[in-house]
């Protein structure tokens, strides 16, 4: 999903899990920021923020929780 001309969010296989990926093709890096997440991820529409979810353990609860994870500009 790109979220500005020069970075892309992304979603890597990794030993059998997702793992979501900053994806800076500016400054040509890649960073991991969360492991064990789902299929889906989406921009919030009126803000900068990105939604995804991501699997803490094997309970079937689902939480809502929303906090920074890298500093991205638009």
């Amino acid at each position: 999903m790109w979220y500005n001309k020069n970075i892309l969010i992304s979603s890597v296989i990794v030993n059998d899990s997702l793992q979501l990926c900053i994806n800076d093709l500016k400054k040509k890096t890649n960073t991991i920021i969360a492991k064990n997440v789902g299929r889906s991820f989406h921009t919030i529409p009126n803000s900068s923020l990105v939604s995804f979810m991501k699997k803490l353990k094997k309970t079937g609860t689902l939480f809502s929780s929303t906090h920074s994870l890298i500093n991205t500009t638009r």
